[in-house]
């Protein structure tokens, strides 16, 4: 028998919120663009670091959740996914405006 996550275990936002560190990387970018500089390489340096520290601290995870699992079980999750097209769409058009104008 595998080892899967039980049902109300994955709804909880505990078990999305690594997916949501992902949110930490917008205002990293707007550093980065806003003060120039070696500021532009935290971006980079934040994604890599991000996925280590993540790592480091959840340990190895060699279970999956379960696939029969419901969509209202799912709801962190997809709201994530529903969050962050949007603003990854915002910032990359006004990160473009920005940096040709930019002081």
């Amino acid at each position: 028998m595998t080892d899967l996550p039980t049902r109300p275990e994955i709804a909880r936002l505990s078990s999305a919120l690594p997916f949501w560190s992902s949110l930490g990387m917008i205002p990293v970018a707007w550093i980065g663009a806003t003060t120039g500089g070696l500021t532009t390489l935290l971006l980079p340096a934040y994604s890599w670091g991000m996925f280590t520290v993540l790592d480091a601290l959840s340990g190895l995870k060699t279970s999956n959740p379960d696939p029969e699992t419901p969509q209202d079980q799912l709801g962190w999750y997809r709201a994530i996914t529903l969050i962050w097209f949007p603003l990854q769409f915002a910032t990359l058009c006004a990160l473009l405006w920005y940096v040709p104008t930019a002081p």
